[in-house]
């Protein structure tokens, strides 16, 4: 019995001690498991925070390239403009004595004797016009990037308009016969193209043809300055720029190409 009962006790003492054991195993692998877990999840935690690192870095480099470009392009683009505008009241001051012949003249007053002094003070500023005006329109060329077409268009438009007057006017002088800038087809043509229902009707019009425009050649420029100065206004606000189609695009190259055309005829 007393033998019995010491087995019993051995074994549960073995048993007590085995359990007490893997008790202490499972823990030491289960702490060994956590930290394992713990070791991985701080390493994923640290290659997230990496690449959260790395994502922000490029995010602020990409924002602050585009910034930087976006300034530089900001730069050019007011640059253009004041080069545009600067051309613009140049050329109004170059050609300012046979636009000052139309604007206070009446086409029946053209040929009068009378305006002789006027038709000379034009002819004398003839080499002056040939030097300089050219190289009016060469200085935006450069700038036409950062006009957007439209601009460039209207800007065309209005040279072509002004130096195609003085070459009518010039022509009419070798003629003996100055006729109004308002019977050149290629001229109403050109305008045509931009001056649109709500233009005419601000100034009381009914459509674009010799009979009906005023016969000042101040009265165009200050529209088309208008209207370049409005389109000027939407490209420095960042407005979308005048939706141009190819149609449109074919329209206004072809009344200028036909007024440059007609012009060396």
């Amino acid at each position: 019995m007393d033998s019995l009962t010491n087995v019993i006790i051995a074994l549960g003492g073995w048993a007590i001690i085995t359990i007490a054991v893997a008790t202490w195993i499972g823990r030491r692998i289960a702490e060994r498991l956590n930290i394992k877990w713990k070791m991985d999840q701080e390493k994923e935690l640290e290659q997230l925070r990496a690449n959260i690192t790395r994502d922000h870095n490029m995010l602020n480099a990409a924002i602050n390239s585009f910034s930087a470009g976006h300034h530089a392009s900001d730069e050019r683009r007011f640059c253009a403009i004041e080069t545009m505008w600067k051309s613009m009241l140049e050329l109004r001051s170059l050609f300012g004595s046979v636009i000052f012949f139309y604007d206070i003249l009446l086409p029946t007053e053209y040929n009068d004797p009378r305006t002789n002094k006027m038709v000379s003070d034009v002819i004398n500023s003839k080499d002056k016009i040939s030097n300089n005006y050219h190289s009016l329109r060469n200085d935006v060329v450069s700038y036409r990037p950062f006009l957007g077409e439209y601009l460039w268009i209207l800007f065309s438009i209005y040279f072509i308009f002004i130096s195609r007057t003085y070459h009518l006017f010039a022509k009419g002088v070798e003629n003996k016969k100055i006729e109004s800038w308002r019977n050149d087809k290629a001229i109403i043509r050109l305008l045509g193209t931009v001056l649109t229902e709500e233009d005419l009707s601000r100034n009381r019009l009914d459509s674009i043809d010799e009979f009906r425009l005023p016969d000042s050649a101040s009265w165009i420029l200050d529209l088309m300055e208008l209207k370049i100065l409005l389109e000027t206004s939407r490209l420095i606000s960042g407005e979308a720029v005048a939706d141009i189609s190819l149609n449109q695009m074919k329209r206004y190259y072809e009344a200028i190409q036909d007024a440059n055309l007609d012009k060396k005829s």
